[in-house]
């Protein structure tokens, strides 16, 4: 039998010296965790993959590859390509596979008893992965709901499994907070790496000054070439609505990670509903009046795929968790009452038949929904351990980019983080519209003349 010996850098992934690294770092066996903070066009999916099917092809397991939506897992993996045109796929050597890769459910299933699921980390939550999930890696985590991270690390600790991040910078959102916080941990490899630091085979920059200078001089954005090639997280993310003022939140003491839940003081919930769309639920009580009012968030839950009687059960648990007398509002946005659950009945009619006592919030203009709630969050405290999620939703939802315009639009970009802002812009609008109509409409009219970015 004539047999070949394949060298895995010469002869399928020729990666960089900093590629290699992190192939290094793993198969040392030191780390179960690494985070890849790295600049644009580095690579960080070729990187990723390449070792993702290495690893499966070696040790028996199910493994987990994720992009934030479907369509990009599709897009950038399933059909990604090296700079020749092949398929990254297509390189893997046919004696490793036990077959050709699903292409509807994108699995690969190797000789090695492996299997390999590509799919989009917002189908997550509703699937059934099991207990013995040996490894995940996550890309574009900086865009990823964590709460997909907080569901799949009890599997991936009760299987003893390993998990791989990269991200670009996005400001100090969650995927930033997971590197820095365990900078130090010897089982966490991290690394930041801008287009200063990485070369390829050759000693060249991967990505040049004069490149860098081509990009300035096509018009992009100075802090957007900081922040997406020189991973600075500092620069405060275009278009996000309330990234500054969570900022100043946590500069003046308002992120919390301890707060008193008073038993006497009504409990007030805002939601923001969907059907297949994540359901995000905050909880709050407002202490004192006019400019000594405050608004405390205590708690806050997401969840996908889940009826009226799930949540009215998850309502009456926080109360008696907390221990508070009772509810007041649950501020509901307008589609309450078109918008259907499992059961055939508006959800305003499922709710109220349970004894909930709705707010039906009225229906206006995203733009004007974002200013009444900036408007109010300088009275507002956050419970950080109950609302860590919450809190990332806030500091990452943002206005739509057009590109032809090159501007911001007026609409907010529908993602994961678009459902917790939701929720708490229709509480403060709802909240406003039962008690202060004259400052809900100033904000209304001031929302004409302000900017979304």
């Amino acid at each position: 039998m004539l047999v070949k010996r394949i060298d895995y850098f010469q002869d399928i992934f020729p990666a960089y010296p900093l590629q290699r690294e992190l192939f290094e770092a793993f198969f040392s066996g030191k780390h179960r965790f690494f985070v890849e903070n790295i600049h644009r066009r580095f690579g960080k999916d070729a990187m990723f993959f390449n070792l993702a099917w290495l690893v499966a092809s070696l040790k028996r397991g199910n493994y987990l590859y994720t992009l934030p939506k479907i369509g990009q897992a599709k897009n950038v993996i399933w059909e990604g390509t090296d700079l020749e045109g092949n398929r990254w796929i297509d390189k893997i050597p046919r004696h490793l596979l036990a077959g050709d890769p699903n292409q509807t459910e994108r699995k690969i299933y190797f000789a090695s008893g492996s299997m390999l699921h590509v799919t989009g980390a917002d189908s997550i939550l509703g699937a059934h992965l099991g207990s013995n999930l040996a490894g995940l890696f996550m890309s574009e985590f900086q865009r990823t709901a964590p709460s997909i991270w907080d569901y799949l690390r009890p599997i991936i600790n009760r299987s003893k499994g390993f998990a791989c991040f990269n991200y670009t910078s996005f400001g100090q959102c969650h995927a930033h907070r997971l590197r820095v916080a365990n900078q130090n941990n010897p089982l966490w490899h991290t690394r930041k790496l801008t287009v200063d630091d990485t070369r390829d085979n050759d000693g060249n920059y991967i990505f040049s000054p004069e490149q860098i200078q081509e990009e300035r001089n096509s018009g992009m954005d100075e802090d957007l070439i900081q922040q997406e090639y020189y991973c600075d997280d500092s620069i405060a993310v275009k278009g996000t609505y309330f990234a500054e003022h969570m900022q100043k939140a946590r500069a003046e003491g308002r992120i919390v990670q301890a707060m008193e839940v008073y038993p006497g003081k009504p409990v007030h919930t805002s939601w923001d509903i969907g059907s297949r769309d994540l359901n995000a639920i905050w909880f709050f009580q407002v202490i004192g009046t006019g400019d000594y009012q405050e608004f405390r968030y205590f708690h806050y839950y997401e969840i996908s795929y889940k009826d009226a009687d799930h949540f009215i059960l998850y309502l009456a648990n926080i109360q008696k968790r907390f221990g508070f007398s009772h509810y007041g509002h649950h501020f509901l946005p307008h589609d309450v009452s078109n918008t259907e659950w499992t059961t055939g009945k508006t959800r305003l009619v499922t709710l109220m038949q349970k004894g909930m006592r709705i707010v039906q919030v009225p229906r206006i203009r995203v733009i004007e929904r974002v200013q009444v709630a900036r408007s109010q969050l300088h009275r507002c405290h956050f419970l950080e351990p109950e609302c860590k999620n919450g809190i990332d939703a806030l500091e990452t939802s943002r206005a739509k980019y057009d590109e032809k315009l090159k501007a911001f639009s007026a609409d907010e970009l529908h993602d994961w983080a678009s459902h917790g802002s939701a929720g708490f812009q229709y509480g403060h609008v709802g909240w406003l519209d039962s008690y202060n109509k004259d400052r809900l409409q100033a904000q209304q009219q001031y929302a004409k003349y302000r900017p979304m970015g």
